[in-house]
């Protein structure tokens, strides 16, 4: 990451490297950059960014997370993010550890991203689905058995938080 971040309040945020809000700062980032997704964990920022998931996959190369969730772009989960990584952790920059995610959340890379180290908290599912604790190399195999079944039925709670941003 760059340290750069689209935020909800860009006019406060700037100092701590807002480029801008969340649609609107899409037009400006080149084109071919990695992005990574990692939206607000709430039912009309992911409505949303499921809307734009196809533009945004021909435009950037992509790192997304996305929580399992009922709703209606769930379905297109399993076509449009080949190949995903099931999270289990996130990094809490604030306290400096990896924190424990309370729902189930897809890591999906696109191919294009240059690889990153791999982590030594991986585990695979004997499906070619990775269960991490931070994102992986390119992930392998995908997406059938019980990731699969987790995408297409599984019930969550409630949005994590609102907090989320979409990341550069």
């Amino acid at each position: 990451p760059n340290g750069h971040f689209s935020s909800k309040w860009p006019h406060v945020e700037w100092r701590f490297g807002s480029i801008g809000s969340y649609p609107t700062v899409i037009d400006h980032l080149p084109v071919n950059s990695v992005v990574c997704i990692n939206p607000p964990f709430t039912e009309a920022y992911l409505a949303d960014v499921m809307a734009r998931l196809a533009e945004l996959k021909l435009r950037f190369r992509l790192r997304m997370a996305v929580p399992i969730l009922e709703a209606p772009w769930r379905k297109k989960l399993h076509s449009s993010l080949p190949v995903p990584q099931l999270l289990k952790t996130y990094y809490d920059a604030t306290a400096e550890t990896p924190a424990d995610v309370l729902h189930p959340t897809l890591l999906w890379e696109d191919p294009r991203c240059p690889p990153r180290p791999s982590t030594q908290h991986e585990k695979g599912l004997g499906d070619g689905t990775v269960i991490t604790s931070a994102p992986p190399l390119v992930p392998m195999g995908r997406m059938d058995g019980s990731l699969a079944s987790m995408v297409e039925t599984s019930q969550t709670d409630q949005p994590l938080r609102d907090d989320r941003r979409l990341i550069l």
